[in-house]
Formats: C-alpha cells, structure tokens, sequence
C-alpha cells in the first residue's frame, strides 16, 4: 500500500471513530450516520484534501469560521453551471492560486501538516465530512470566495468586480459570493 492509501485509511479511520464516539452530538439520523461511514477512494481523497485545506486556511479558527470555509468550497464544487475554478473538489481546492496554503509557492502553509492528536485538526475533519455531505446549513449566503480581514487595507482585486457581492463576516473572514 502506498503512503498516500495508507494516510488515507488511517485518518478515515480517525474520522469514523470520531464520528461514532460523538454520534449523537451531529444530529444525524442513523441512515445518514451510516452513509457518512462509507467512501470510495476517490471521496476519501476528496473529504481529506478538504480537512487539509480547512486546516491550513483556518486551523486558529473557530468551528464556524472552518465550516463557513468548508461552504464556500462547496459552494465552488457545486456551482451551476461549472465555473473557471473547476468541476470537482479536488479541481477547485488545487486550482492554482485559489487556495494557497495548497498551491502557493512561497506560502508558509504549503509544507504545513497536522498532527493527528491536534485538536483544530479533529475539528476540520469532522467539518470536511459534513460539509462534503451537505449537511448542516451554509452560513455564508452562497459565498465563493473569501479573504482574511488582516487585508482589509489591500483587499483582494476581485473584491471590486461588479459580480463580487459581500455576503457575510464570520470569525476573521469576510465572505463573497461571484455572481
């Protein structure tokens, strides 16, 4: 087994024990628990990217500001109809310079990895399992895109396009929704 299969299976394993051990605390129904418990390769894939993204985005972060991250990607994946920024959670979490803890040369965050007994990192794999399940409400109004409030002073340029629409403040972020 390669190590990428085997971080996979350990940290799914990780999620599941996560997931039965505070079971009831999720408000799932026991289909819903049961549907959770069970991906593909490919959507193990999917759920741990996001878990990775969320961690570097917003591990200092409260779990609503991890979740209002983890809608806003959704939000991309699920645009109708498809978007520049790609078709699939892995499209649009490695589409370049979107996310730059993942594809940013030069960020500090791209060589950043969690430990598996952190707790911001158990928080954003519980949130990338539900968000990637849809479940829960999307807190950000529709939102697509975000920035940290740290760039008030230099906001990014795609801040004053006549499609940017400013949806939401939620914890150090300002969300926006591309029209």
């Amino acid at each position: 087994m390669n190590i990428l299969a085997e971080s996979c299976r350990r940290t799914l394993e990780e999620m599941h024990r996560n997931l039965a051990e505070n079971f009831m605390s999720y408000n799932l129904d026991e289909k819903e628990f049961i549907k959770s418990m069970t991906y593909t390769l490919n959507q193990a894939y999917e759920v741990i990217l996001l878990a990775i993204t969320l961690w570097r985005e917003a591990r200092s972060e409260p779990i609503e500001s991890k979740r209002a991250v983890a809608w806003s990607i959704r939000n991309r994946v699920k645009a109708t109809p498809p978007r520049w920024w790609g078709h699939s959670w892995v499209d649009v979490l490695i589409k370049p310079w979107q996310y730059t803890s993942v594809t940013g040369v030069g960020d500090p965050n791209l060589v950043k990895w969690p430990k598996d007994n952190d707790p911001s990192w158990q928080e954003c794999l519980v949130v990338a399992d539900e968000v990637f399940n849809g479940q829960g409400n999307d807190t950000t109004g529709g939102a697509t895109h975000y920035f940290d409030k740290s760039l008030d002073n230099n906001p990014p340029k795609w801040t004053k396009a006549a499609d940017s629409v400013h949806k939401v403040d939620i914890g150090s972020f300002r969300f926006w929704r591309a029209a």
